[in-house]
C-alpha cells in the first residue's frame, strides 16, 4: 500500500478500537507488513479490518515564539477521530525582545546590588537588624529573574519609604 493513498484520504494515523492505540500510517503499514496482514480493498476497507479507525490531518494551533505544538495522540469528534495537538511552552526558548528584556533587568539587578555591596561588609557600620534587612533585600535583587519578564516588581531598599 502506498502512502500517498492515506494522504488523499488526509489521514494521518490509524486508531484501534481495543486498545485506543494510535500509529501513525508508516508503523501502522510497517505492523500490517510484519504481521503479514495484507488485506486488499481501499485504505478505509484496510484500516476497518484491522479493527481500526482513520485519524484524519488536523491543523496545528497557532502558538508563540516560545510554545510548540507537539501531536498528542487522536481526539473524537462527531463520529470521526483526528490528530489532536498538545501546546508545550519551551523552556529556556525566549524571544529576541524577551532577552534583551532579561539583559536589561539583570543589568539594573547587578548595579542594585553592586550599590548595596557594602551593607554586608564585616566592617559595614549596620547594626544586625539592618544588615539582616539588606541581606533579604539582595536575595528579592537575586530572584528578580524568576519573575515574568513582562511584569518585573522591583523590591524597595530598606531606606525607600
Amino acid at each position: 500500500m502506498e502512502i500517498s493513498e492515506y494522504n488523499e484520504w488526509k489521514i494521518c494515523a490509524v486508531r484501534f478500537r481495543d486498545t485506543g492505540e494510535v500509529l501513525t500510517v508508516y508503523q501502522f503499514e510497517l505492523r500490517s507488513k510484519f504481521n503479514r496482514f495484507e488485506p486488499s480493498g481501499s485504505v478505509l476497507e484496510r484500516i476497518n479490518s484491522a479493527g481500526a479507525d482513520p485519524v484524519f490531518e488536523s491543523e496545528a494551533p497557532s502558538v508563540s515564539a516560545d510554545q510548540i505544538a507537539e501531536w498528542d495522540g487522536a481526539i473524537k469528534i462527531g463520529e470521526n477521530w483526528y490528530r489532536n495537538w498538545k501546546i508545550t511552552d519551551v523552556p529556556g526558548k525566549a524571544t529576541l525582545e524577551n532577552q534583551v528584556k532579561l539583559s536589561q533587568v539583570r543589568e539594573k539587578r547587578n548595579k542594585l546590588l553592586s550599590l548595596s555591596d557594602w551593607t554586608q561588609f564585616n566592617d559595614s557600620p549596620l547594626n544586625d537588624e539592618a544588615k539582616s534587612s539588606w541581606a533579604f533585600y539582595r536575595q528579592q535583587l537575586r530572584d528578580i529573574t524568576i519573575q515574568p519578564i513582562d511584569n518585573i516588581v522591583w523590591p524597595k531598599s530598606p531606606t525607600d519609604p
